[in-house]
C-alpha cells in the first residue's frame, strides 16, 4: 500500500473517532490554521503598528508644517510601532504554538503516520537537533507553530508538556524579527516625513 492511502486512512480514522467536542476541536484547529498560516495575522500587524505609530508621531510633521521636524516624536513613534508589532506577534505566536500542539493530539493517527514518513526520509529533526539559524528560518518564515509541529512529527509526540522553552524561544525568534522590521519601516517613514521632497510619497 502506498503512503498516500495510508495517510488518508489515518485521517479517516481520526475523523471517525472524533465526535462532539473533539470534532469541534478539529474544526477549530483547521480554522485557526487557516487564519494563522494564511493572511490573518499578517493583515492585522500593519494596522496595529500603524495606529501605534500615528498615536506618537507629531501630526504637524505629517501635515508638512512641522517646525523643527520634532525628531524625538518620530523616534518614539518608530519604537512604539515596533513594540506594538512585537507584542502582537508574540501573543499570536505563543497562542499559535499551543493551539497546534494541543490540536495535534486530536489527530494522533495522522501525526504518527506523517511523522513516520518524514522521519524515514530525514526531513524532520527534533528541536534540540536544529541549529539556531534553522530554528529562526522556520520560526520567522512559517511561525512558531511550524517549529513545534516539526518537533512533534520528529518525536511522534504532540502536546505542550515539556515544550515550554521551545514554544517561548520559537515565538521570540519570530516576534523579535518582526518587531525589528517594523521599526525599520517606521524609521523610514519618520525620515521620509521630515524630508520635504519625500513627504508626498511617504
Amino acid at each position: 500500500m502506498s503512503e498516500h492511502p495510508s495517510l488518508r486512512l489515518a485521517a479517516r480514522a481520526d475523523l471517525t473517532a472524533a465526535s462532539g467536542l473533539r470534532l469541534l476541536g478539529v474544526v477549530a484547529l483547521l480554522l485557526w490554521l487557516a487564519f494563522q498560516w494564511g493572511f490573518g495575522n499578517d493583515a492585522l500587524l500593519p494596522t496595529i503598528s500603524a495606529r501605534a505609530f500615528d498615536a506618537f508621531e507629531d501630526p504637524s510633521v505629517a501635515d508638512g508644517v512641522g517646525g523643527d521636524k520634532n525628531w524625538d516624536a518620530g523616534v518614539l513613534a518608530a519604537l512604539v510601532a515596533g513594540l506594538a508589532g512585537f507584542v502582537f506577534w508574540t501573543v499570536t505566536q505563543l497562542l499559535d504554538a499551543v493551539v497546534v500542539l494541543m490540536g495535534a493530539q486530536l489527530v494522533p493517527n495522522v501525526i504518527e503516520r506523517l511523522g513516520n514518513n518524514l522521519r524515514e526520509r530525514g526531513w524532520v529533526k527534533e528541536w534540540h537537533e536544529l541549529a539556531w539559524s534553522t530554528r529562526w528560518m522556520i520560526a520567522y518564515g512559517a511561525g512558531a507553530s511550524a517549529v513545534c509541529l516539526v518537533d512533534a512529527l520528529a518525536t511522534g509526540r504532540p502536546g505542550v508538556t515539556g515544550r515550554r522553552w521551545m514554544i517561548v524561544s520559537a515565538a521570540l525568534l519570530s516576534s523579535v524579527t518582526v518587531g525589528l522590521l517594523v521599526i525599520a519601516v517606521a524609521a523610514a517613514a519618520v525620515i521620509g516625513l521630515r524630508i520635504e521632497a519625500a513627504q508626498p510619497a511617504t
